[in-house]
């Protein structure tokens, strides 16, 4: 069975769930990523609103929200969810995510602050790395985005030789 299928199998049994336990805000973020698993992200949304109405300080739901906002590049309400999420719990990938977002949205210093704070609090996180030094090379800071290729290279992260040769003659490396 595939990946997709063992979440859409799981679906009913949410529902079957839910209506056992109508006030479980949990119940309704699981269903609310199966749903973003498969794709059926105006589903996924409702399952996350109605867990935000019953729990207003449930970082989960807020996450998952605003990575639903992600796959549809809705970036700036994106952006508003992982706040909130933030707020009431930061994470490691809450991070890393929140500064993808920033990136998309060309807000070139928020995303590194947070790809930063994500490397902070997980030293293997190479996509956060990779994605600074992405950053770094577009304001010119070429020394830090290869110093930022070499950590990542360093966890043994997958890199783009190209990249990582084009970005080291520009550092002067």
């Amino acid at each position: 069975m595939s990946y997709i299928g063992k979440f859409a199998e799981a679906i009913p049994d949410y529902d079957n769930y839910l209506l056992q336990e109508p006030d479980d805000n949990k119940g309704f973020i699981w269903r609310g990523i199966a749903k973003f698993r498969i794709d059926n992200f105006e589903g996924a949304m409702a399952d996350f609103d109605n867990s935000i109405n019953m729990v207003q300080t449930d970082y989960e739901a807020y996450y998952w929200k605003g990575l639903t906002y992600l796959e549809i590049k809705d970036f700036q309400s994106a952006l508003s969810y992982l706040n909130i999420a933030a707020d009431n719990k930061p994470t490691t990938d809450l991070y890393y995510w929140r500064g993808w977002t920033n990136q998309n949205l060309n807000r070139k210093d928020a995303a590194i602050a947070d790809y930063t704070r994500s490397i902070q609090s997980n030293v293997n996180t190479g996509f956060s790395l990779v994605n600074r030094s992405q950053i770094y090379v577009d304001k010119g800071e070429y020394v830090k985005a290869f110093d930022d290729l070499i950590k990542a290279q360093s966890i043994n992260h997958p890199l783009d030789r190209d990249n990582f040769y084009r970005i080291k003659e520009l550092a002067g490396k």
